[in-house]
């Protein structure tokens, strides 16, 4: 924001009480170098904790505004800014914020992505390390990292947003760590004994695990305005990095049960839960079973 009073007069109406009087010290202090004038000017008649508002609901004016400014000499130095007291954290200020939404995580990361740009724009270093920091700080946090995750998994094409958390995601996570967690977003996948990688496909578990995540990495970075970032050692970084936290595969499934294309029938006890991650195996009977299965007849 400093860039904004680049040679330009600066007029401070500062809040009548103490966190305002410390506030305006500090903006003046920071725009003091750059702006043409800075000027703090004091409103007249101002009750406690009054503002701006208050003045011209007391009667102030519009007309009456410029006299005032042109009475107020512009600062000749930079103010000195008060040092803060350090108060110690009392227990009330430790205690965790609620859990976000997915739709409050998603507009977090958004919002984080939109200042950092900001920054870029103004050529303000501070901003953009502020800016840098809270980014990083929502990416290690597991709600605001996978709204991070879907963000870059939705994008269609190109743009300055996308692109720009897709880059601090990749500084942040490292490149196998990131891709691998955006391509098993939609899908499930597990690993043999010989630890080769499968994905959940048709009703089982098909071992060519390397070649979906190629595909899935490649359209993403080019959805990304990343292609640049391509290489076969770095996807199979993302399929080491999903084998790692995969579960094990069936080498079979159990005798009660059999592997349809819509779940897995449990024979005995008549029910028909869906696939889900650690209960898959390579093969399937090819077709679908009913959402009830009917009781069984005879013994």
């Amino acid at each position: 924001m400093k860039a904004a009073f680049a040679d330009r007069d600066a007029i401070i109406l500062p809040d009548n009480d103490d966190a305002g009087r410390a506030h305006l010290l500090d903006v003046a202090a920071n725009i003091f170098e750059i702006a043409k004038s800075v000027r703090i000017v004091e409103l007249p008649g101002l009750p406690e904790k009054g503002d701006v508002s208050d003045w011209l609901s007391a009667g102030g004016t519009k007309d009456r505004l410029p006299e005032l400014v042109a009475a107020t000499e512009p600062l000749t130095a930079a103010p000195e800014i008060p040092k803060r007291p350090k108060h110690p954290r009392t227990k009330q200020a430790e205690e965790p914020r609620p859990p976000l939404s997915p739709e409050e995580a998603r507009r977090e990361i958004l919002n984080a992505v939109s200042a950092l740009l900001a920054a870029k724009a103004h050529a303000d270093e501070e901003a953009l390390k502020e800016a840098r920091n809270e980014l990083r700080r929502l990416l290690d946090q597991p709600v605001t990292h996978r709204a991070a995750l879907g963000i870059l998994d939705e994008a269609e094409r190109p743009g300055p947003v996308t692109t720009t958390l897709a880059r601090e995601a990749l500084e942040h996570d490292g490149f196998g760590r990131l891709l691998a967690d955006v391509v098993a977003l939609p899908g499930h996948f597990a690993v043999d004994a010989g630890r080769l990688l499968h994905v959940y496909c048709g009703g089982a578990y098909r071992p060519d695990g390397e070649l979906h995540v190629r595909r899935r990495a490649q359209g993403l970075l080019e959805r990304l305005g990343l292609s640049s970032e391509w290489g076969s050692r770095r996807v199979l970084e993302a399929v080491e990095y999903l084998a790692v936290r995969s579960p094990r595969l069936w080498d079979r499934p159990p005798r009660d049960t059999v592997n349809l294309l819509n779940g897995l029938l449990d024979v005995y006890g008549r029910e028909l839960p869906p696939h889900t991650r650690g209960r898959g195996a390579p093969r399937c009977a090819g077709a679908e079973g009913p959402l009830r299965p009917p009781p069984l007849r005879g013994q």
